[in-house]
Parts: C-alpha cells; structure tokens; sequence
C-alpha cells in the first residue's frame, strides 16, 4: 500500500448539493521576475491531507465508527484518524462539533504513474451544523453541476477544480466507458473525457510505464465545422507504446471504442510506438496522425497516415484539438492540446517528477527546446498531461521550472568549461555530481546540446576546443563512464600491507615474524606489538594434485629433536641472529620476502642488513644445490646397479657417473625420497620431509610427472563389430537352419586361378601355388 490521503466532503446545510471547496495554496515563487510573471489561475479542490500514523494506540468511539465502516476497502487501523480529521477542518477554521453525520464514502487508489508509490484516497462525508457560520476567505459553497461545467468548459483566467471532485463526487457517468475499456487496468479520468491509463513500456528509469491516452467523448455533436481538420473520428490515442505482454489489454481498449480511430503519435521512441502493431491488428481503419520525421522511424504500419506540421485541428466526435510543432525532445516532436479543458498533452516534453533529456540522435536541440516552452507558456493550458508521471496541475510553473532548470545547467556548464574543462565526461562529472551515475547517460546528450547552443550564441571561452570536445564523445564518455560507475559501486579497498616480510626461511617449521610496527633508532616506543600468524591464502580454488596426478608432497622442518644431530649441515640448524639497533635496546628477529627486501630501510644499519640478507639467501642456495645433487646421485647409482643382473659386483662400490645436467637426466618415477625412519618421517641431512602421497588419476593438461608403475590404468572397454562364435551360431541357425561350417569355404578354382594371374608375381609359369603345396602322409 503507497499513501494514505483523507478527503472531506462537507455539504452544505441550507443546500445538501453544494460541499466545501478549498483552494489550494499556489506553489514557491522562484525569486526571479522572468518566471514569476507566469502564475496559474486558482486551483478548488476538497480538503485533503496525509493521513497521521498512530503513535498511543488509543481511539475515540468517533474513530472506531469511521474506520470500521470503511474496514472492507482499506485498512486504516495504523492511522490517526481523529487528529487528522481535526487538523484538516482547524485549517477551514471549523470544530470537529461543527461537523455531523459523518460516514464512509470511498476509497480510490490512483494508477500506478510513477516513480513514487500510489496514492490511496478515502472519502468520508459529514454535513455542517452551524448553518449561520461564515467561511473563511479559502473556502467556499459550489454544487456538482458547477464544478462540471467548469471543469468541460475552461474559460482563460478562471477558477479551476482539481482531480478530488471527480473522483469523490464522480456520478459514474463516465464508469460504463471505463469497464469497457479494460477491467484490469486502473485508469484516471481527469479531466472528463481524457482517460489516462498508465502502461509498463520499454522506458527509461525512473519510470517504468507510459501514459495512454484515450479521449472518447460521448455526449459529443458528431459533425465538425468547417474544413481546416486534417482528420476526425469518434476516439483518439494517443503514443501506444506498452510492452509485447500487453498488446492484449491495449486490443481490448482499441475494440471497446469506436471503429473511427485516430492514433496520435508525439514521437518515435520505442516507448511510444511499441503497440502501434496491436492497434493495426485490432482495427485495421484506424488513421495514423505524425509527424513526416517521426512517421520514418516507424516500421510496421501499413494502414492509413496523416502527416501533420503543427497548427492542424483534429476533430473528436465534435470536440476540438490543435497539433502543435513542438520540437526539442526530437526533431519531429508533436503537441496536442483539448480546447474545452485547455489540456495539454506534452509527450515528453515534460515528466512528471525530474526533468527530461532531449535525445541528441533523434534530432534533439536546445534552442528549439526553449522555443517550445515559451509556446506552451502562451497557450496558458488548465493542466499538463505528460506521458511519463501524474498530471500536474500547475502548468505554468512547471513549465517556468524547466526553463529555470535548463539555465541553471547551462550556467554550470558554462562555467565548468571556464575552469579548463574540456571533454564531455568532465563537465558532466562536474555539473551532475550530486546525480546518481546510472542517470549521466541522458546528462550527457543534454550537455552536448548545451553546448551546441553555446557555440553558436559564441559564449564558449577561447580556450574551449570544439573539436576536441566532440571527440571526447561517444566510445570515450562510454569508457570513462563504465570505470567510473564500476568505482562508485564497487569500492576498491587496496590496503597495502605493513612494512614486514610475509615468508617463510626453508631453515625449519619455526617461522619468524616481524613486528607489525619496526622502531628505529629517534623513534622508541614503549611496547612493540606483534602481528598473530595467520595461515597464507591459496591463490587457487582447486587442490592441486588433481592437475598434477599422483604426487608426493614433501615439507621440510628442523628435526634437531628427531635426528640428534644427525650429518646436516650446521648451517641449517643455525638459526638467524636477530637484528640489533645500536640507540635500542629492542631486537627485531628479521625475515625476508618478495616485499620487504624490495623496500628500503631508511636506518643507518642498512648496509649490514643487505649483507645479512645476502649471506643467509647463500647459504640457502648452497644448501639446496647439495641436497639436489646427493638425491641424483643416489639415483644413478640405484639405477647402475639395476643393471648388473648378474650381481658379481654386488660387494663392490661403483664409480659414480657425474651429473647429468638438467634437461639431460633420465625422468624418474617420483622424487627418491631419503631414508625413512619412524612416525612416517624422511631424514636427509638435518631434515625431516614429510610424505603425503595424493593418488589421483592423470592430469589431462601435462601428462609428465605420473609414475605407471604406482598406478594402475584402467583399461577402456573397446568397441567391437565381431560377433564371437557362439553369436555366428545362432546366427546361422536361425536363418539357414543348420549350424556354420567349421571353417570358411574355398573360392572356386576359376575364381582363385584369375585371381591369381592378376597378381603380377604370379607371371612366374614355373612358381605355383602347386609347387608348395606338401602332400599328405597317409597312415597306414
């Protein structure tokens, strides 16, 4: 449920026809006298106000009454009824004990326009008891009638009546038309005989639907005076442009009206065309009113056109309407205004909340923009239909509030070029940078058409290049557009790391860290803080002997407690001294990384740390070079005595061939592992490696580093035509009824001598297949 609005009708007790009429307080002035000079004549309308949130939960009985009568249409429990009811009628300057009778009339829930929620508006009624009180200057006594006839005939400077009086006091007149029209769809009648009903289309946010307009008048003459009408009919269209989805909702409102329709069409966009096919399916006769511009961006229609220019009349079952040229948005953008109600249909012009953007591709200009609002400000129209939004009722100021708002921009954009900026994403960044970035596509088709009028009214600076700023357009607003809009939704946090080294010594399992924060010498501190371990990130997602096949992962630690000394190298089980500061007493035990070396220290102790760094990387090479040659030479050994079968030199040591360079050595079935002792540990030279063998199957991606010996292939079924002997059997059986012969039958002799005279080494008359031929012995 969107908002909840309370009107009152309050009859009158010397008259129960005439109710209570307020007029509505105009809007703020701008300030400035260009615009001011432009006011809207005075708007009467019913009493109405938001209704209060219930804050104390307690009610009155009065409330009780009220809202359970009116329970079945809405909920209002949650609401202050009772104050909000006082507040409206202390500003018509009446007591509630002035007011009785009070009962529920209706409740109405406007369509669904845009981009704010509905609006929901109960109706209750109550009569005035003080027949002799006298009303304040903003109220007053007018009847039904009254308000109809003002409303179906607007004289120029006279009072108006707002939306509330139709719908509250609405006889249904008009409500057999609506059901016809379509019963799932809301629709809104004001003013009478102009029905809007709004329609999800392909548009742009913030709205999601477009207005159509249909204009059916019934009580209507029927003939048209005179010949200057370019067509007439008994209904009116205006921009069909709702989704595929709805075509039949938009078929069900074209076959409820009469069959001499009229489609008028603002402009091209997809939004406003998109059910101009359904329209044609429906009712083939209808009659297509456009622009010569807008009528070429139209595909599809084959039915009847009428080009239109601005200044035509287009007669309604009698009622007139006058097209107007009204270019701006696009360069063919059309106009309609009703002449009884002064309604004026603006297409997109104008929206009803924001401003609009003028479409740049489609022939949008700024200047002809401006041209168009001042000719809509002549024609002081009763109220403004944009296709995108609610009705407004304040023509004027709308209208003078585009205008304020287009020279405001230009004024910032002029500015913005003036301090250097000279592409469009930079004025756009600058003068739309308290609007959300989703909307800078459409600002940026405004500030180009800013600019254009700019250069040709020659108020660009002279450092502002043109050209450059048309090539900064198009691709290069899209790119800088796209970084930027990624940024300002995605927050790249790159928090860089303290100033420590993040690796590991292969010295050993103990893993020495630096403190999060180094002192040096002038910047003592009490206390150091260290940072806790934390467990490196992988940087994949999969486990890694499932690319590599069956591996075995070897880890290496100090084993000064397993192997009681052991042969090692007694450099690994040296441990690194820590670093110590001559001004300090504080010892920072030091690491090295890929970071941290890179990062110079900015101490007097730098030179003896590089050295230290470089003596303990030294000794890490030495010792792994040492450890690799000792396990190939193991392996060439292993493998010479293999060789050996007769196993004469099984007591005696043989000479150990000299390592083979890398890519020269024989590929081995896995890493040969050093001595293995207890606890499922490996002891080589003051190191313990621990094996963990992964039995996977093959990588696809490298087929290296898989021992066949260790894992056993799973042999593939192969696919087979030959029948084995017993299914030749059966076969035989059943088709010729007898089993097959025990071997295949010889081809004939004929057959076998031409044959054999084909092959060119039997040419040779003294070589025959007779001359090898054995004879058999026979037993005797």
């Amino acid at each position: 449920m969107g908002n909840l609005k309370l009107a009152l009708i309050i009859k009158n007790p010397r008259d129960d026809v005439e109710f209570l009429l307020e007029k509505e307080n105009q809007p703020a002035k701008f300030g400035e006298e260009a615009y001011d000079s432009f006011v809207d004549s005075d708007l009467w309308d019913l009493p109405s106000t938001d209704l209060l949130a219930l804050e104390d939960g307690v009610r009155s009985g009065f409330s009780i009454s009220i809202l359970e009568s009116c329970s079945e249409e809405v909920d209002l429990m949650n609401f202050d009824f009772e104050s909000t009811l006082i507040l409206l009628l202390a500003n018509l300057g009446i007591g509630i004990s002035d007011v009785g009778e009070w009962r529920f009339v209706r409740s109405v829930e406007e369509p669904e326009f845009g981009p704010d929620s509905c609006v929901r508006t109960c109706f209750i009624s109550g009569k005035l008891l003080n027949t002799d009180r006298s009303l304040q200057d903003n109220c007053k006594w007018m009847s039904m009638e009254a308000c109809f006839d003002s409303l179906i005939d607007v004289k120029p400077g006279c009072d108006r009546v707002g939306p509330l009086v139709l719908l509250g006091l609405g006889d249904g007149s008009c409500q057999s038309l609506k059901q016809k029209l379509s019963s799932s769809l809301p629709i809104q009648e004001y003013p009478p005989g102009v029905m809007l009903v709004p329609m999800r289309s392909r548009t742009l946010k913030p709205f999601k639907t477009t207005n159509l307009v249909v204009f059916a008048p019934e009580n209507g003459s029927g003939d048209h005076q005179g010949t200057d009408f370019v067509a007439h009919g008994d209904a009116l269209i205006v921009d069909p442009g709702c989704l595929f989805k709805l075509h039949v909702e938009l078929k069900k409102i074209v076959d409820a009206l009469p069959r001499k329709l009229i489609v008028f069409v603002t402009h091209h966009h997809r939004d406003h065309i998109d059910g101009l096919s359904a329209i044609q399916e429906s009712n083939p006769d209808a009659i297509l009113v456009a622009h010569v511009k807008t009528r070429h961006h139209i595909d599809g229609w084959s039915g009847n056109y009428t080009p239109v220019s601005g200044g035509e009349n287009i007669y309604v079952n009698g009622h007139k309407l006058t097209v107007i040229f009204a270019p701006g948005h696009t360069d063919g953008h059309m106009a309609l205004v009703h002449i009884s109600t002064q309604s004026l249909i603006v297409g997109d012009h104008c929206v009803g909340q924001g401003s609009t953007f003028l479409d740049i591709r489609g022939g949008g200009n700024m200047t002809e923009y401006f041209q168009s609002t001042y000719k809509f400000l002549e024609l002081s129209p009763n109220v403004v239909i944009p296709m995108h939004g609610r009705v407004n009722l304040w023509p004027k100021h709308m209208l003078c509030g585009y205008l304020k708002n287009r020279r405001s921009r230009e004024e910032s954009i002029l500015k913005a070029t003036e301090d250097g900026a000279q592409t469009l994403y930079d004025i756009v960044a600058n003068v739309y940078s308290s609007v959300d970035r989703r909307f800078w596509w459409a600002a940026a088709s405004n500030v180009r058409l800013h600019i254009d009028k700019l250069a040709v009214e020659n108020k660009l600076p002279e450092g502002f290049s043109i050209q450059k700023f048309k090539a900064s357009c198009g691709l290069r607003f899209a790119i800088r557009w796209t970084v930027g809009y990624i940024r300002s939704k995605i927050p790249f946090k790159i928090n860089k790391p303290e100033k420590e080294i993040d690796s590991f010594l292969v010295l050993g399992s103990n893993r020495v860290s630096a403190p999060e924060s180094m002192v040096f010498p002038g910047e003592m501190a009490a206390t150091t803080t260290t940072r806790p371990e934390q467990r490196s990130k992988t940087l994949h997602n999969f486990p890694l002997p499932n690319l590599w096949g069956n591996q075995r992962h070897l880890k290496c630690m100090k084993i000064d407690s397993i192997s009681n000394g052991g042969s090692g190298d007694h450099r690994l089980r040296r441990r690194s001294p820590p670093l110590k500061f001559a001004d300090s007493s504080v010892s920072i035990p030091f690491r090295f990384g890929n970071s941290d070396h890179r990062r110079p220290f900015k101490s007097g102790s730098e030179e003896g740390i590089e050295e230290f760094r470089v003596k303990i990387m030294s000794d890490l090479k030495t010792v792994r070079d040492k450890i690799t040659q000792s396990m190939f030479n193991k392996d060439v050994i292993e493998e010479e005595e293999e060789e050996d079968i007769d196993g004469s030199g099984s007591g005696q040591e043989k000479e150990v061939s000299p390592v083979k360079p890398w890519n020269l050595r024989k590929r081995r079935a896995a890493c040969k592992e050093p001595e293995s002792n207890s606890l499922n540990h490996q002891i080589y030279k003051g190191f313990v490696i621990e094996e963990k063998i992964v039995k996977n199957h093959p990588s696809p991606v490298r087929g290296g580093g898989v021992v066949e010996a260790e894992t056993t292939k799973k042999m593939r079924v192969k696919f087979s035509v030959k029948l084995s002997k017993k299914e030749i059997e059966e076969d035989f059986i059943g088709i010729l009824g007898h089993r097959p012969p025990r071997r295949p039958k010889k081809r004939p002799r004929t057959v076998q001598k031409k044959l054999d005279s084909l092959y060119p080494g039997l040419y040779l008359t003294e070589v025959t297949h007779d001359a090898y031929k054995v004879p058999e012995e026979t037993k005797v």
